[in-house]
């Protein structure tokens, strides 16, 4: 732990100085399951890579957030946090560019998480996985995947009924009869579970894109 700590608070792909609970079990991986997730993956491009299918829009989302850290940090902690620094900055740049999106994130950083969890109410603690794809999927929950208060209305017997995000992934995967499928804290496919599932920007630009219309069918419940 880090007894003297300052926040470095984050918009866009900018930075000025001042001044949770875990993610759930890991999604089940059936047989029927697994071909979901890899049915509709995105061209096997290494992500900065090639050209993605999307063209970055002008900035639209407003996601921020702060990251709590050392005032006197050491070399090695220094690294950790430039470490994190990057890849919430790659993160929140995939959902401020591709979506409009907007909330404010507390960072920090605890060494006896396994990977990393978000929560709804805009908490990340990041742990031993410090990558972009992990940081993105955390900040799905805390949009409210698998924690908004109207998920469970909406994934029902692992298939997404919100009008919203199942006609984005037709659109994505040209598949008139494609379906979010999912479990009650992680959906695929783009749910971004495993880094197995990054095989270009384009699947973290289609992620953020169904996290987006997920919480407009998740708001618009009754």
């Amino acid at each position: 732990m880090f007894a003297a700590a300052m926040a470095v608070v984050f918009v866009g792909f900018g930075r000025v100085s001042v001044a949770a609970q875990p993610m759930g079990a890991q999604p089940s991986k059936t047989a029927a399951d697994e071909k979901w997730r890899t049915q509709f993956q995105a061209p096997k491009t290494p992500p900065g890579q090639g050209t993605p299918a999307a063209t970055p829009s002008p900035e639209t989302g407003k996601v921020t957030y702060t990251l709590q850290m050392p005032k006197e940090p050491t070399e090695e902690e220094r690294k950790l946090f430039d470490q994190i620094d990057h890849s919430m900055q790659a993160a929140i740049g995939f959902y401020n560019h591709y979506t409009k999106l907007r909330k404010h994130l507390t960072v920090t950083y605890n060494a006896g998480v396994p990977t990393a969890d978000g929560n709804i109410n805009g908490s990340i603690r990041v742990g031993g996985q410090r990558n972009t794809r992990v940081l993105l999927h955390e900040m799905g929950h805390c949009m409210g995947v698998g924690q908004h208060h109207n998920w469970g209305k909406l994934m029902v017997n692992g298939l997404w009924q919100g009008d919203r995000a199942n006609k984005l992934l037709q659109e994505l995967t040209n598949d008139p009869n494609a379906q979010l499928h999912g479990d009650r804290m992680h959906f695929w496919p783009y749910g971004l579970n495993f880094d197995n599932e990054v095989k270009s920007d384009e699947d973290m630009i289609r992620h953020a894109k169904l996290v987006e219309a997920m919480v407009k069918d998740m708001d618009a419940a009754r």
